[in-house]
């Protein structure tokens, strides 16, 4: 599927993405208003944490901080995306867009989540751990123990299974490289 990738998302920017516009009269004062109706009906704002899209200062909060791009965590992140864009333009088996080749779901205690791509050219199965505890094996999922580690998203270097578990939050892919 078509990847969606919002403002600054892809190194994980650490600027907000507030929604900002720019009418005149009595327009822009409408839509202020609708606004701030809008979150009223959210406890955890008041009339006063409401940014308001119509002021200059809400829309130079989301401008982008682009020396991040080179920093720590924001690197990383950017340096996964780029993998992951790369794999989908360039390996055999995620090329394939097909839905047909698709099949999902997750393990049965519901603290992993698969996705597992069939296709002539091969296979490859993506693994996210949702739970709370770090995931050391494969039971009840459906994907052998020897299948190699092609990504890791909190390792570039794409340690195996066995040599380390995998942390909450983080995804592995598995399959053979072309």
């Amino acid at each position: 599927m078509t990847p969606l990738l919002f403002q600054g998302q892809e190194w994980a920017a650490g600027t907000p993405f507030p929604f900002f516009s720019d009418h005149h009269g009595e327009l822009g004062q409408l839509v202020s208003e609708g606004r701030r109706r809008e979150f009223a009906y959210f406890s955890s704002f008041s009339g006063e944490n409401i940014p308001d899209p119509q002021a200059e200062e809400t829309f130079q909060s989301a401008k982008l901080d682009w020396s991040e791009l080179e920093r720590g965590e924001h690197a990383r992140t950017l340096a996964l995306y780029r993998r992951l864009l790369h794999l989908r333009r360039h390996d055999p088996v995620l090329c394939e867009r097909s839905r047909r080749f698709l099949s999902a779901g997750s393990r049965e205690d519901g603290q992993v989540l698969w996705v597992q791509w069939r296709t002539p050219q091969g296979e490859r199965t993506l693994l996210w751990n949702l739970g709370a505890q770090p995931l050391e094996d494969l039971a009840g999922l459906p994907v052998g123990s020897g299948a190699p580690v092609m990504l890791r998203s909190e390792d570039p270097g794409g340690a195996p299974l066995s040599a380390r578990p995998l942390v909450p939050g983080e995804a592995l892919l598995l399959g053979d490289p072309a």
